[in-house]
């Protein structure tokens, strides 16, 4: 007769730990679906786009003197770091005519491709590493 108790204290606990563990699964995987959001990025279409602005722009600079590290923010910003001096005059001239020369190349056929181009703001630095206003 205790033997027959025993057992089945045994299965009412088995059958209790099985509906608490249940419900504390089925409330967290709950609780885990509504907090995440998954982003489907294709990483090698934004390689390949990241790839293409970036030779496009260096290309499209060529002519200019003091051109330094160009960083891109996918779908933000371009940075171009120069060698001009902000406080000299014809070096604000020369920013003005990069920033035209950048401008034009995102609006050009050989950029067409490339997905949300007119949400990129650019920005230009001097030597000194701040942003040419």
């Amino acid at each position: 007769m205790k033997k027959r108790m025993l057992s089945m204290t045994v299965v009412a606990a088995i059958i209790i730990l099985g509906i608490v563990g249940t419900t504390m699964v089925m409330g967290k995987s709950k609780d885990q679906v509504s907090e995440v959001t998954v982003e489907n990025v294709d990483m090698a279409g934004v390689n390949q786009e990241m790839f293409t602005l970036t030779s496009t722009i260096i290309e499209g600079l060529n002519d200019f003197d003091g051109i330094g590290d160009i960083q891109i923010d996918f779908h933000e910003k371009i940075t171009v770091q120069t060698s001009l001096e902000s406080s000299d005059a014809s070096s604000i001239d020369q920013a003005i005519e990069i920033q035209k020369t950048v401008e034009n190349i995102l609006k050009s056929k050989e950029l067409e491709s490339i997905s949300n181009i007119d949400s990129y703001q650019i920005y230009l630095l001097d030597e000194a590493g701040d942003v040419i206003e």
